[in-house]
């Protein structure tokens, strides 16, 4: 019986958010904001989630929700003359599990850059990029 409810509750929603596309489909993104050369874009998204982890009496529903936030800025340098090579690139990398939920990653990456790299920076084309990071899973 609780299957079913949860069922019927999601056949609902989806219902609701599928009537809804066209209009939300319909809307277009503001333009970024510009300052000098330096363009900053970004966006905000919310979620709400519920769950139904904790069997009680009465109301047995968790909910939260979660709200994810991304900017950016670019800028627009030279261009590349028409040069199609960007780089190639070369890298390792290697994780370790120590125990369960514990890890460590290792990445290291040199990229050797091609015409247009060399057309944007002439002195110095090539670049070099790595770390380290540990994970706790819980």
């Amino acid at each position: 019986m609780k299957v079913e409810k949860c069922l019927k509750k999601f056949l609902i929603a989806m219902l609701f958010i599928v009537s809804c596309g066209s209009y939300v489909g319909a809307q277009s993104d503001p333009p970024p904001l510009q300052i000098g050369s330096v363009t900053f874009s970004g966006n905000i998204r919310e979620r709400y989630e519920v769950w139904d982890w904790f069997p009680a009496k009465g109301q047995d529903f968790y909910s939260y929700s979660g709200t994810l936030m991304r900017f950016a800025l670019s800028q627009k340098r030279q261009n590349s003359n028409g040069s199609t090579g960007l780089a190639n690139l070369y890298d390792i990398s290697a994780d370790y599990k120590f125990t369960h939920g514990v890890t460590l990653g290792l990445y290291f990456g040199y990229a050797q850059g091609r015409a247009v790299i060399q057309k944007i920076y002439p002195g110095s084309s090539n670049g070099l990029l790595g770390f380290t990071e540990v994970n706790y899973r819980f």
